[in-house]
């Protein structure tokens, strides 16, 4: 599902994949950028403009990697409003991703990250 008056902007290149899952909410100002592989569970709420993308895009210094690997969004993950999902990264089934948060590495499954960069504050019962 996907709502809002802003637009949700979801970019797949040639030969990347993007797989979504069944009953994922997309709301107002949501990006998706796909270069390589990028997968999204199932039963996920995507809060407003929050993004996620799968290249840096540009090298941040000379010979620098540019794709770190697949990410992966797990089932029932929750990413909060403006929420950034980088790189390389999977979030774990069950995980919150607060607002603002940006997710640089790996977050375990039921568990709740925050911040800039993102560090897990606790583990959901």
């Amino acid at each position: 599902m996907v709502e809002g008056l802003v637009a949700v902007t979801i970019k797949v290149d040639p030969g990347a994949r993007l797989s979504i899952g069944d009953r994922v909410y997309m709301n107002a100002g949501t990006s998706i950028e796909a270069y390589h592989e990028l997968t999204i569970g199932n039963d996920v709420l995507i809060g407003p403009f929050a993004s996620i993308i799968d290249d840096d895009r540009h090298q941040a210094e000379p010979g620098a990697a540019q794709y770190k690997g697949p990410v992966t969004v797990g089932n029932n993950v929750w990413l909060g409003r403006n929420a950034a999902v980088l790189p390389g990264v999977t979030i774990g089934d069950g995980a919150v991703i607060g607002a603002g948060s940006v997710v640089t590495r790996d977050v375990p499954a039921n568990s709740i990250a925050v911040g800039n960069p993102a560090k897990v504050t606790r583990t959901l019962g």
